[in-house]
Parts: C-alpha cells; structure tokens; sequence
C-alpha cells in the first residue's frame, strides 16, 4: 500500500511476470478498455491468437507455416471486393479475384487462367487428367447435354456428335 497513491498502482512497483491470469478475475477488464493497441501485438511461435466460444478460429505460425485454422461449424469467409494473392516478398501475382469481374491465377508471374463474362481463357497448353471408363480415357463435352465429344480411349480418338445435329466442318 505504501506504492499505491490516489487509488492508482505506479508501474515500477509491480515485478515483472507479477499478474497472471489467474490473479485477474474474467471480465475485469473490458473490451471498453482495450479499443485500440499503439504497438504490435507478437506471438511465439506455436502461440496461437484464438477466436469463439469453442476457439473454432486459430492464427499461428508454427516455426515453419503461417496457418489459419477453422475448426468450427460452418465455413471460412473472405468478404472483400477484391482478393490479392502475392508471394512473400510482394513481387508476383499468384491469384486475384475481384468482385464481379475476373478471377486470375497465375504462374511465375504469367497470367494462366482468366474468368470472363464469356467463359474461361486459357494461356498455354491444357492437360486432362481425369479419367472416365479407364486408365487412360480422357473426354471433352461441349454443349448443353454433351452434344459434342473429342475423346481417345487409350487406342482411338474420336470426335463424336452425341446430338440430333450434324457434325459439319466449315472450311
């Protein structure tokens, strides 16, 4: 009591280490009180920041990946008019999406995939992996009720009209 004047605790009178946890009731001090940090709040590594009831949403670095883990019901949302996806040292686009127009991603730099009001543009070379009947059958369905087929089934390829059309080559 001989450090406490006019009802306030002087800082140098309390050790370091002194206050824990468990010597602050819940809810002594208020959000009220904390609105704002002047200075950057740091973490250990493995040290988690934890949000909700049931800690649902973990931030933390683990001395080798930055994570943000969602383990609570629902989904993990982003709400932003746009989302911008650069590597670590801010030089390289790697994804981008904005609200209502295109979503970008990118490789080294170089634009790969474009979403457009018209479809999707694709720079350099397509490659199907997934496979349908067997081990090496690749297909490609175009039109509404896969009117058109370009396929191989592992010793043939084939362009195929599924429809009630014609298959007709304009030359």
């Amino acid at each position: 009591s001989a450090k406490i004047a006019d009802n306030a605790v002087v800082t140098a009178a309390i050790n370091a280490d002194a206050v824990t946890g468990a010597k602050i009731a819940d809810d002594a001090i208020g959000a009220e009180h904390i609105e704002q940090l002047d200075a950057d709040l740091s973490f250990a590594d493995s040290a988690k920041a934890k949000f909700g009831t049931g800690n649902d949403l973990e931030i933390f670095h683990d001395a080798s990946h930055s994570r943000i883990v969602d383990s609570g019901t629902g989904s993990l949302v982003i709400q932003t008019d746009s989302l911008l996806i650069n590597n670590a040292d801010n030089s390289e686009s790697m994804v981008q999406a904005f609200e209502d127009g295109a979503v970008n991603l990118f490789y080294n730099h170089s634009k790969k995939l474009e979403t457009s009001s018209a479809g999707v543009n694709v720079t350099g070379e397509v490659t199907a992996t997934t496979k349908f009947g067997g081990p090496d059958n690749v297909k490609l369905s175009l039109g509404n009720s896969e009117d058109l087929q370009i396929l191989h089934d592992g010793s043939n390829s084939y362009i195929k009209d599924a429809g009630t059309g014609r298959l007709l080559f304009n030359v």
